[in-house]
């Protein structure tokens, strides 16, 4: 059998614009091995006849791109999540961190709770959001594992007036070991 380990991509940043002005969105990266992907930066063009842009994410699960910043003040475009979160044009935003890589290796895994690997959702009230950042990837090796235990690798909604894509999702998988080979439960 083969172990999948799957790291969600960041999202775009989300454009919002009025008349004819143009913006550019940041473009989300993929995730890595050990690492969810950064969203891209959101633009928001509010004054006549400008250019708003967005800045792309850092590669390999690095800082969320830069928000774009021609806007009217309290309309604020924010920065992609990762790590860092990408810079809000006037202020910073405080929705950082991308989906990890998560290994157990345990006869029993017992208790209650959540074991999770999310990404992270960049989110604006008035204004165009960041792109999210992805999942990240729980491989359990366990003989037992309790049913009262939630895994979870996703990336939650971005929300704004012109909101910046969703991270996508991490993976899960479990799995026990014998005589070294992996067999999924």
């Amino acid at each position: 059998m083969e172990l999948i380990d799957k790291h969600g991509g960041g999202g775009s940043g989300g454009g919002y614009r009025w008349e004819s002005n143009i913006d550019k969105t940041g473009s989300g990266t993929a995730g890595t091995s050990y690492s969810g992907g950064s969203g891209g930066g959101a633009s928001n063009a509010h004054r006549a006849g400008n250019t708003s842009m967005g800045e792309d994410a850092e590669p390999n699960g690095g800082a969320g791109g830069d928000s774009g910043n021609l806007a009217w003040a309290g309309y604020n475009p924010t920065g992609g999540a990762g790590n860092p979160n990408g810079k809000n044009y006037g202020n910073s935003s405080d929705n950082s961190g991308t989906g990890g890589l998560l290994i157990i290796y345990t006869d029993i895994l017992s208790g209650n709770g959540i074991i999770e690997s999310n990404g992270s959702a960049s989110d604006s009230i008035w204004s165009a959001s960041g792109g999210g950042s992805g999942a990240g990837s729980i491989n359990i090796f366990s003989n037992t594992i309790s049913p009262e235990l939630l895994l979870q690798a996703i990336s939650p909604n971005c929300s704004g007036a012109g909101h910046g894509g969703n991270g996508g999702s991490g993976s899960i998988t479990t799995g026990r070991i014998i005589n070294d080979s992996y067999i999924n439960n």
